[in-house]
């Protein structure tokens, strides 16, 4: 993965990533009612793309993480612990663009 690193002060000091995803986003939240304005059932289902959308964006923030993971890789001192690592965080890394392709094959179809 080549990025650029951010110092450690301003990596301490970015939102959090975790936060960001679970804020403000009730899981069971109604969209898209059907009865008329009155209380939102909680078992309505939720519209499909608005189900992709959300898996599509927590793929983007996991991927985030193992970025803020890869940068940590480079305080490790033994190379191949390091190396093993970066190795891993580069197959995740494939593995969320993979998901995001098939997400938005899904959406494709959708459509």
């Amino acid at each position: 993965m080549t990025q650029t690193a951010k110092g450690p002060a301003e990596a301490a000091t970015s939102p959090s990533l975790v936060q960001s995803t679970s804020e403000g986003f009730d899981m069971n939240e109604t969209i898209n009612n059907t009865d008329g304005g009155g209380t939102p059932s909680a078992n309505a289902p939720r519209p499909l793309r608005l189900q992709l959308g959300y898996i599509y964006d927590l793929a983007g923030n996991i991927g985030s993480m193992v970025d803020v993971i890869d940068m940590a890789i480079s305080d490790i001192d033994d190379s191949r612990q390091r190396n093993a690592m970066a190795t891993v965080c580069d197959v995740v890394m494939d593995k969320m663009d993979d998901l995001k392709k098939q997400i938005n094959a899904v959406r494709e179809e959708l459509r």
